[in-house]
């Protein structure tokens, strides 16, 4: 109905759900999901970089990428798959099953099967690189140090923070407002014991006050008394003269 307030806080017991999932370590997916190799047969200077994880689908079993010098093209992707070669940044796209021209010693950047490789040097005809899954991971640390890496990389707000900023920013945040608060709550104490004393001093009782003038208005009452007694004395005595 009219008026009426709803109140939305989706993180307000976020943090009562943290917990450990996992107690064995060797569970910790550190390493990267693939893995390139070089042959020791390969004759050429060609490289092949250890690659990227693109999305959560890539190529199932090993792709073996072979090198023809003569037509100067990488042949072998998997079936089903497009490419898309870049070369000074610049990307071609090829259907499934194409053959990628390559012209050493350029660097060129291939992505097919969820997964990005480079391909830098001259390698030699016939020469053969391998992409696949990284099924062991021994030895292998890159998604652990990609995930360190989100400390002080900018993903937050647009891609302009990173955690550690936010985090930074948060703290002072939590800091400026938790000191004016505190400077807050320190002046309106002060202007209620302000408020209160003025209230007292206008209809507030103080017994000390009190009895000090029930003093004075008794000592008052005596001395008019006094007189009285006096007074009275004197009519008297002028009562009597006169007889």
């Amino acid at each position: 109905m009219r008026g009426d307030t709803f109140l939305v806080r989706p993180t307000a017991v976020g943090a009562s759900g943290f917990g450990v999932a996992i107690t064995d370590k060797s569970q910790i997916a550190l390493a990267t999901p693939i893995k390139t190799t070089t042959p020791s047969g390969n004759t050429g200077t060609g490289k092949i970089s250890a690659g990227v994880l693109m999305s959560s689908t890539f190529v199932a079993g090993p792709t073996t990428l072979s090198y023809d010098a003569t037509a100067g093209e990488f042949s072998g992707f998997p079936a089903g798959e497009a490419i898309v070669a870049r070369v000074n940044g610049v990307a071609t796209n090829y259907v499934a099953g194409s053959a990628i021209p390559y012209t050493p010693p350029s660097e060129m950047v291939l992505e097919f099967g969820g997964v990005s490789v480079t391909i830098s040097g001259t390698p030699a005809d016939g020469d053969q690189f391998t992409v696949g899954p990284n099924a062991s991971g021994a030895g292998d640390n890159r998604n652990g140090l990609l995930l360190s890496r989100l400390q002080s990389s900018n993903t937050l707000d647009g891609g302009t923070a990173s955690y550690q900023g936010a985090y930074s920013q948060l703290t002072n945040l939590i800091g400026n407002k938790t000191r004016e608060l505190e400077v807050t709550t320190t002046a309106a104490g002060n202007q209620h014991r302000q408020a209160v004393a003025a209230q007292q001093a206008e209809s507030g009782v103080n017994l000390d006050e009190e009895a000090t003038n029930l003093i004075r208005y008794q000592q008052a009452y005596q001395a008019a008394a006094k007189v009285m007694q006096a007074a009275n004395t004197m009519f008297d005595v002028l009562l009597n003269i006169s007889r």
